[in-house]
């Protein structure tokens, strides 16, 4: 407080009740000496001191302390006055007249010191994220929870592709979040909105710029005013090479496990039938034998094929581009054997465009549209519509997911059956060898994506592929 001996009695036994800190000066001089060797939340100044005016110490604690609360406390002022002294960067004006002028001052004053500090306190905890966020390469970020503004810090641009100066807030990001985790993300979240926990954590994946997804670990806590949370601060690190490689090994042990399966017996069963064949050839002269032999040998030739794609898709995917789903699944069908015996026709529903790897989604497609014809040839009389087999493509209208579909009007596949139907080895076909949906199941969480089987409308099967980004720029 910069002030006479006689206000500086008054004005301490008026800031006393709120048990502050008070440093009084009688000069400029002695005010701004205070400021630099001391931490000053608020200044409170006479219309005059010794040396002189209360404007011209204002001018002199702007030059230094810009954001600094500055009240003017002016004894003869007029609205001249204290449009000046606001104008010049005052905080406030009061003039010493009418009922207890001392006990108003203390009271606005004390005031503008609290949320100063606190202001202080959080640009301090905001620089200190700042520096973690750099030493570590984390997002760092801070939520208002009154307006729901969120400001990006150091790392957003490189890990999640956005622009750190958007307009971002709390729908938005949440928008962002994989729909799958949204409600399990608004739970982690809510405690500490709420007030009822001073920090949370959290894994999820979040959609980066570029629709890709990434999986992060977040957490933060809450900044409070007033004993009531205020902000969020918290850092967001994205694990998805660590994510995706315990992944990836984990599904290359069961892999492993289940190609050791199909080798001792898919793979040991026609060989066994050739080693037969040939021994009654060279037994009886019958060279017929042969016939049934080779036939044993191209069948175990299709299943290594089929294994050899399989352990390629599986392969985590590195680079998306964007796709015209319907113009590939037309690609896809022209290369389908068997169309004319099933009576089958394509028709493509959507002009939707997906981020994926064109060749490893072909093969999805062509899997998919191949399982359809091979069951509708063994089922045809099951497939009993005028139009033949038909198979469907269109994009998933779900509000809280992303993603196509391939669907047909056969006979369907039977709940309790679905959950078996990605397994290595199986086929409800008995001339499939039960590698073809396997690698539509490799393929879709190669790039991410989750495969489902449900009815489909006209009571056939209809596979769904979800959570698959879309992408801004055109498609190839």
């Amino acid at each position: 407080m910069a002030a006479d001996s006689t206000q500086l009695a008054l004005l301490e036994r008026a800031f006393g009740r709120y048990r502050v800190d008070v440093a009084t000066a009688t000069s400029g001089a002695a005010a701004l000496s205070t400021l630099s060797d001391s931490t000053v939340h608020c200044v409170v100044c006479t219309d005059a001191v010794d040396d002189e005016s209360g404007l011209a110490l204002l001018d002199r604690v702007r030059e230094s302390h810009a954001e600094l609360p500055f009240v003017l406390f002016a004894a003869e002022g007029d609205e001249r006055l204290a449009s000046e002294a606001l104008g010049r960067g005052a905080t406030d004006y009061l003039r010493r007249s009418g009922t207890n002028p001392f006990a108003l001052l203390a009271g606005r004053a004390v005031g503008y010191a609290r949320r100063y500090r606190e202001r202080a306190a959080l640009e301090r905890g905001r620089e200190r994220y700042e520096l973690a966020g750099r030493a570590v390469s984390d997002v760092v970020w801070e939520r208002d929870l009154d307006t729901g503004t969120v400001r990006w810090g150091a790392g957003v641009e490189a890990t999640l592709g956005y622009d750190r100066d958007g307009d971002y807030d709390r729908e938005w990001w949440l928008e962002q979040v994989r729909p799958a985790d949204r409600a399990a993300v608004e739970e982690a979240w809510h405690p500490a909105e709420a007030g009822e926990a001073d920090t949370f954590e959290c894994r999820y994946r979040v959609r980066r710029a570029d629709g890709s997804y990434a999986s992060v670990v977040d957490g933060g806590e809450v900044v409070r005013s007033g004993g009531e949370p205020a902000r969020l601060v918290g850092a967001l690190r994205d694990v998805s090479d660590r994510t995706e490689r315990t992944a990836e090994l984990e599904r290359r042990n069961e892999q492993l496990d289940e190609f050791a399966t199909v080798v001792s017996h898919d793979l040991r069963n026609p060989l066994n039938v050739a080693r037969g064949r040939v021994e009654l050839a060279r037994e009886t002269g019958d060279l017929d034998h042969l016939d049934d032999a080779e036939t044993a040998l191209e069948r175990m030739d299709d299943l290594i094929a089929d294994l050899l794609t399989l352990a390629r898709e599986g392969r985590a995917v590195d680079e998306l581009e964007p796709v015209a789903l319907g113009s590939l699944a037309e690609d896809a069908w022209a290369t389908i054997p068997g169309r004319d015996a099933a009576d089958a026709t394509l028709s493509v529903e959507t002009d939707c465009r997906v981020l994926a790897d064109p060749p490893r989604l072909r093969q999805l497609l062509e899997n998919l549209f191949a399982n359809a014809v091979e069951h509708a040839i063994t089922d045809n009389p099951v497939v009993a519509a005028p139009a033949g087999l038909v198979v469907r493509v269109g994009c998933l209208d779900a509000p809280d997911t992303d993603g196509f579909y391939v669907a047909d009007n056969g006979r369907g596949i039977p709940a309790e059956r679905r959950a078996s139907v990605f397994d290595l080895g199986h086929s409800e076909a008995e001339s499939g060898d039960g590698v073809g949906l396997a690698i539509v199941e490799e393929i879709a969480t190669a790039h991410g994506w989750s495969v489902h089987v449900v009815d489909s409308e006209t009571g056939g099967a209809r596979f769904e592929l979800r959570d698959v980004a879309a992408p801004d720029g055109p498609a190839s």
